[in-house]
Order: structure tokens, then sequence, then C-alpha cells
């Protein structure tokens, strides 16, 4: 089976359309549809695989900043209170 133009074009729209989902499906806000689709598809690509990868080190990162702003915030209403 050879690949021609239009299935280049349908893997390649389907890799733009997966890349745009991979934040919401992190968090876990997908539509069940589109989280069906995004699993699948990484399953087969591993570009977006390493962009999800990447996407959790960034998530972790925010999270643990958050953390910390929130405690400095808690200590400095203690010190000034």
């Amino acid at each position: 089976m050879s690949i021609n133009n239009k299935n280049v074009n349908d893997i390649k729209a389907s890799h733009e359309e997966v890349a745009l989902l991979l934040p919401w499906y992190l968090n876990g806000t997908l539509e069940p549809k589109e989280h069906r689709k995004v699993e699948n598809y990484l399953a087969v690509c591993s570009e977006c695989r390493l962009e999800m990868e990447e996407l959790k080190i960034i998530q972790s990162a925010v999270i643990e900043s958050n953390e910390t702003i929130s405690g400095q915030k808690v200590e400095d209403r203690r010190i000034r209170g």
C-alpha cells in the first residue's frame, strides 16, 4: 500500500489537530470522542508523544511554582499580620 498525497495531507491535518488538543488531553478536559482520537494518535506518533512529555514537565513546573507562591503568600501574611 502506497501513501499518496491525500493520505499525507490527512496525516498532516490529523497531526496538527491532535497537537492542538494535547494540552486539553493532559488536563483531562476533552470530550470522550476527542480524548479517544488523541489517545489513538499518540499510539502512532512519536513526535506527539514527545510533545506530551514536554507538556507534562511544564505542567509539573507550573503546579510546583503555584504551590511555592501560595506558600510564600501565606508566610508573608503571617509575618505582616
